[in-house]
This record gives C-alpha cells, sequence and structure tokens, in this order.
C-alpha cells in the first residue's frame, strides 16, 4: 500500500516585486468577495512602506502545498506590545479543507515563534456581521476553528471600527479571539485595553492614514469606539479568557433554552393570577363588590402584580421581554424585512476564508 503525505511550505513577501506575490494577491483578490476585500493597492502600499515604520512590521505571506501557491496572509506584528495581530486568512476555494487550514495556522504560529520569540499574544477578530447582536453561524464556525488551534475568546466586549470613516455597516460588534504559548484563562484589564488601543491606534489608524485624507475623523471615530469599550470595563480587574456561551451556543439551543424559560413562567404567573382571582373573589364576596368595582380592581392587580415584578426583578424584565418577541413571533402579520445576512469578518478588516459547515476558506 502506497502511503502519500503533502508537504507544505509558507513563503514571507518583503517587497511586491518578489516573484509570486503577485500570484499570491491575485488568489487574495479571487477568493475574497469584493464587500469584505481590501483594495489590493493599499496592501501594495503597506508591503513596500511599513518597513519605514519602527514600532509596526506588516507581514504578507503565501501559502504551498506541494509547491502549489493555495493561501494568502496579512500580519502584523508591534513591537512595543510584543503583539501579533491575525489579518487576512485567505485559502483558495479547492483548498479548503480543515487539515490545510490548520497547517497554514501552524505554519504562521511557528513563523512567529521563530522570528519574533519574545511575543506574548496573538489575536484574531472575529465580527458578528452588519447590525447582528450575535455571532452568526460562520463567526461561531471561526470561533471553533482558532479554538483548535490554542485561541481563546476574551469575554470583554469588542467592536470592529468603521474601515473607512463614511462606511458605516462596517461597524460591527466582534469578538476578540487571544493565543498565547503559556495558556491563560485570565487577563488583566489593562493590558486588553493595551491591546484593543494598539489594534485601534497603530493598525487601523496608520492604515486609514496612509490611503486616505480623513485622519482627525477617523481618529475620532476610534477614540469614541475605544472609550464605548473602556467604559463598559470600568471597576473590572481582570477579564476572563475562556469563551462565553453566547459564542459557542447553537442559536436553535439559545431559542430552546428562551422558549423553556417562558413556558415556565408563564406557568408561575397563571399561578399567581389563580391565586390572585381567589382572593379577589373573597374580598368581593366579602365587601359586595358590583361587577364593574370587581373587573377593575381585578385589571389594576393584575398590572400592578406584573409592573412590580418588572421593576424589582431583573430576571422578570427579561423574561417578560422573552414573552414579548415570543407573542410577536407567532403572531400573524405582514412579512417581515429580512435581515442583512452577509458574512462576519475576521481580523483587522476581513474574516479568513471559512466556509458555512466545516471547512475553511
Amino acid at each position: 500500500m502506497t502511503i502519500t503525505s503533502s508537504s507544505y511550505r509558507l513563503k514571507r513577501f518583503v517587497s511586491s516585486h518578489d516573484p509570486g506575490f503577485a500570484e499570491a494577491l491575485l488568489l487574495y483578490v479571487r477568493n475574497t468577495p469584493p464587500t469584505e476585500r481590501t483594495d489590493s493597492n493599499e496592501i501594495v502600499f503597506w508591503l513596500d512602506e511599513s518597513i519605514k515604520v519602527h514600532d509596526w512590521r506588516f507581514y504578507v505571506f503565501g501559502f504551498y502545498k506541494d509547491e502549489r501557491l493555495v493561501g494568502f496572509a496579512e500580519v502584523g506584528y508591534f513591537t512595543e506590545e510584543q503583539l501579533v495581530v491575525f489579518d487576512y486568512l485567505v485559502l483558495d476555494e479547492s483548498m479548503r479543507r480543515n487539515n490545510v487550514f490548520y497547517e497554514f495556522v501552524d505554519h504562521l504560529k511557528r513563523y512567529f515563534e521563530a522570528t519574533h520569540p519574545e511575543y506574548r499574544y496573538a489575536v484574531a477578530e472575529v465580527c458578528y456581521g452588519p447590525n447582528e447582536e450575535h455571532p452568526s453561524p460562520h463567526a461561531r464556525l471561526v470561533t471553533r476553528l482558532l479554538k483548535l488551534q490554542g485561541f481563546r475568546v476574551v469575554h470583554a466586549p469588542y467592536f470592529q471600527p468603521r474601515l473607512l470613516i463614511n462606511d458605516p455597516e462596517s461597524e460591527m460588534r466582534a469578538n476578540l479571539l487571544i493565543y498565547s504559548g503559556r495558556g491563560i484563562e485570565t487577563l488583566r484589564t489593562e493590558t486588553y485595553l493595551a491591546i484593543v488601543r494598539a489594534i485601534y491606534f497603530k493598525y487601523y489608524l496608520p492604515w486609514n492614514s496612509g490611503v486616505t485624507d480623513t485622519v482627525e475623523p477617523y481618529e475620532k471615530h476610534l477614540r469614541e469606539v475605544y472609550t464605548k469599550i473602556e467604559a463598559a470595563l470600568d471597576g473590572k480587574r481582570t477579564i476572563l479568557v475562556n469563551g462565553h456561551k453566547l459564542v459557542l451556543d447553537a442559536p436553535e439551543k439559545r431559542a430552546q433554552m428562551r422558549l423553556n424559560r417562558v413556558i415556565a413562567f408563564t406557568i408561575q404567573a397563571l399561578v399567581a393570577i389563580i391565586l390572585l382571582t381567589a382572593a379577589m373573589l373573597c374580598l368581593r364576596y366579602v365587601f359586595g363588590l358590583s361587577d364593574t368595582s370587581f373587573a377593575l380592581i381585578y385589571v389594576l392587580a393584575v398590572c400592578t402584580f406584573i409592573a412590580l415584578a418588572g421593576i424589582v426583578s431583573k430576571p422578570a424584565r427579561q423574561i417578560l421581554s422573552d414573552v414579548f418577541e415570543f407573542v410577536r413571533s407567532i403572531w400573524p402579520g405582514k412579512n417581515q424585512p429580512a435581515r442583512n445576512k452577509s458574512a462576519p469578518v475576521v481580523g483587522r478588516k476581513k474574516n479568513p476564508r471559512i466556509p458555512d459547515k466545516t471547512e475553511p476558506k
């Protein structure tokens, strides 16, 4: 029996004139949708110009399988923070298999362990998608694949800023995934904020400044987004770095949990209303209330019960919200407009190209 194995090789391009770079750029363009693609001229510009920036290094790689170019990657390294930021990870359509993706990430990790042995953390953005409040199935898949490579989800708020100041749809919720060779369970808040500052003001801002003339309004936008994250973490000394259910639970499971909670609350509410009704009937009998007076007092009592529950109990407010949402979902009415289902993004601007099932793109 003949056993065959593939060979993999990572090549760094240090200039836009390097052999193979044009082919790698074409692979990137061919496999990245226009709505998610950075202008290739910007990549060329920063590949040739980043060598002049002392505290930031911009890396572009080609990934080869059996001497065939199958992947493209962009990565930034920040000297002061000792931080690696994974940007694009793009695989050719015919190579979108888990084992190729794992080899790709593994080669990148080993490259930076050898080139920057002092590095402390590597991070990647996993964005929910435009106008999304929860990670999409695509985003959860990306998260799972990166977690299998040792990345962990930082349990803290994170937002991808606008890619351009006049592109509000590109500003979206995201999770920041972090990798450390020593393994971590928590991260100090000040460390997390330092990482976010590096991404925003040493990556987004210089990139935007080099290719547009909207530096001041864009920097203001970055500060607004950063301040929002900083305010949300006010008073917290440490942050968990072990993922959370919002990312890993399937939408169906979350929906079933919410439905079960609504049903349980409804049963409890019915019991309370039955007891209230019995008490009101006793009062009617004792005081001889008329039908109108009885109905008015009964309605006021029920409304008071619901209002007090919503005021004094946060879980009750959430459950009441779920009840209203559940009723709306089953209430007959006009067709609602479809939500934006465009693909989520990972990295400074876009996702590693990973399919919607089980294979990386």
